[in-house]
């Protein structure tokens, strides 16, 4: 029974700030318990959370059908946490040290990341084969283990490296708002920012890495736990002076990102509020330091427009004021008012014509926070219906939404994509020549299907049980054990250029593209029935009615 590790609920809560979109991602948790499910769901949630998971209804049913409360350690518990691994390594523990660490740790919050820290500092000054109290306190004890060897790290930084350290850290921390201060996971490339080079951002990570401070798992970096962010008290003091700045950094990191994906399309830009906000935290000397270039670009070209609207403006204001200065001006200002009643009639008809378009852009922004995707349909439905600056910007907004979550792996392109049945998996086939079987939930790739193609799939399907994935690639049709991974039948098909199985997972259909319709046997396989034109065998075209039906847009043609 495949399961997903150990998801912290907190940081759906602290990470995420659409709440539409954290909606749909906790929808989508509850869906492990249904009978046919084959996945099973860990989650670690923290007391603090305890009361944002009960906000969800599925997920407040789910945690309390199957809740297991961690309540402390017992002090028989925690001797044997801290006596135990050290006996399978070999080592003693003094008893006063253990006592010592019984008693500080009962009780203590978040105390068991302390305690693994400080038993680690505590073993690098053991004496021979003993853990003692007197290298315990030497570590700084319990609560000032972190913080010590935190300080001798940063105090070995030189001054741009401990500059270069203070932007990382608060990268990786999520403050919080009414809730406790979270860490925040961050690619390796995020966290090189303009006032910092690409080998010193390196040599600081590798320094609080390997005093395990921080986790680096390829290019994911985060901090080791949240312990750090309140032991530590010079971070501590970083972060509440900083508070509010790095609830206002989340955003237009989000946005910079969709403004390049974009192609840094102008109609991506801030303006407005949001613009003067991001000015007023990042854009006074020296605060751009701690923007990536990607943000910092973004930032200065939302400025720069700004900058040469505001031109743009000076400037008609002063050659209205030479105009009316000018003995000519009356002929000028009649000439003027015609224009301008034209001007104005032509508006009317441009507002008449385009009134439905910016009303769909403004159902649009109204639901982009609640309810993302019918925000993004109203959008391009706007934009379809007229392009105007309404409809422009609303589409640029929905595109600008962050992703749930981004699948990589492929090479080369996408070129065909297919859900299984019971929504868990989804393959995609790619011009890379191979196929690959995703887990939904978790973004995890489960497998990778090859077999020495030279071109992407054209098309894919899952048969309705979901042990068999049919795919079109190579001038073949090739059906796949999704339990074994490997083809257990290959198809002709020099043409192929869709594929799809009956309800009932007995016939494949497969379509090419001279327009001829083939039926196989999906179990053995064999051919059960070809029909060379499909049109002939549906022995009709669309209707008038169907037409305007389902081609309300198009005054004629039909579908063969």
């Amino acid at each position: 029974m495949p399961s997903t590790p150990p998801i912290p609920p907190e940081e759906v809560f602290t990470l995420c700030h659409d709440p539409a979109e954290r909606a749909r991602f906790i929808d989508l948790s509850p869906t492990a318990r249904e009978p046919g499910s084959r996945l099973r769901v860990l989650v670690a949630v923290r007391a603090d959370f305890h009361g944002r998971c009960a906000e969800h209804r599925g997920l407040a049913e789910a945690l309390g059908d199957a809740n297991l409360l961690a309540g402390p350690m017992s002090s028989a518990e925690l001797r044997e946490v801290v006596v135990g691994p050290a006996a399978a390594a070999g080592l003693t523990v003094e008893r006063a040290l253990t006592t010592r660490l019984v008693e500080e740790i009962t009780d203590a919050p978040g105390g068991l990341p302390l305690l693994s820290h400080v038993l680690l500092e505590t073993w690098r000054r053991r004496r021979g084969k003993t853990l003692t109290l007197a290298g315990y306190e030497a570590a700084g004890g319990l609560d000032g283990a972190i913080a010590k060897t935190a300080e001798d790290v940063y105090g070995r930084f030189t001054d741009g490296e401990a500059a270069t350290a203070r932007r990382v850290l608060l990268r990786l921390s999520s403050p919080g708002d009414g809730t406790p201060d979270t860490r925040r996971p961050a690619d390796r490339a995020e966290l090189e920012t303009t006032g910092t080079g690409r080998e010193e951002v390196a040599r600081v990570l590798e320094a609080l890495a390997r005093a395990r401070l921080l986790t680096v798992d390829g290019t994911a970096v985060e901090v080791a736990h949240e312990a750090l962010l309140t032991a530590w008290p010079r971070l501590r003091g970083w972060i509440e002076e900083d508070r509010d700045r790095l609830r206002a950094h989340r955003q237009p990191t989000e946005a910079a990102r969709a403004w390049e994906e974009l192609g840094r399309d102008a109609g991506a830009l801030y303006r407005g509020s949001r613009l003067v906000t991001a000015r007023e935290h990042f854009g006074a000397p020296g605060r751009t330091d701690d923007l990536t270039a990607q943000e910092a670009a973004f930032l200065a070209a939302g400025l720069d427009a700004l900058e040469q609207e505001e031109r743009a403006e000076a400037r008609t204001t002063r050659r209205l004021r030479v105009l009316v200065s000018s003995p000519a001006c009356l002929l000028a200002l009649a000439l003027t008012a015609t224009a301008v009643a034209y001007s104005q009639r032509q508006n009317a008809l441009d507002a008449q014509r385009d009134g439905p378009s910016r009303q769909l852009a403004a159902q649009s922004a109204a639901l982009l926070e609640s309810d993302t995707d019918l925000a993004s349909l109203l959008a391009i439905r706007a934009y379809r219906t007229s392009p105007t600056l309404e409809a422009t910007r609303s589409l640029y907004a929905a595109a600008a939404v962050p992703l749930e979550r981004r699948l990589t792996g492929h090479t080369g392109t996408v070129s065909a994509l297919a859900h299984g049945p019971d929504g868990t998996t989804l393959a995609s086939g790619s011009h890379d020549g191979t196929v690959r079987l995703w887990d939904t939930g978790s973004g995890d790739l489960d497998a990778t299907l090859t077999a020495s193609l030279t071109e992407g799939p054209v098309a894919l399907s899952f048969s309705p049980d979901g042990r068999t994935l049919a795919t079109a690639a190579d001038g073949a049709v090739r059906l796949w054990d999704t339990a074994t991974r490997y083809v257990r039948a290959t198809l002709p098909g020099d043409s192929a250029a869709s594929v799809t199985f009956s309800p009932d997972g007995r016939t494949l259909a497969v379509g090419d593209h001279g327009n001829r319709l083939r039926l196989w046997d999906a179990a053995l396989p064999r051919p059960a029935e070809a029909i060379d034109d499909i049109c002939r065998a549906v022995h009709r075209d669309l209707t008038r009615q169907e037409r305007a039906r389902y081609l309300p847009e198009q005054e004629s043609g039909g579908a063969c």
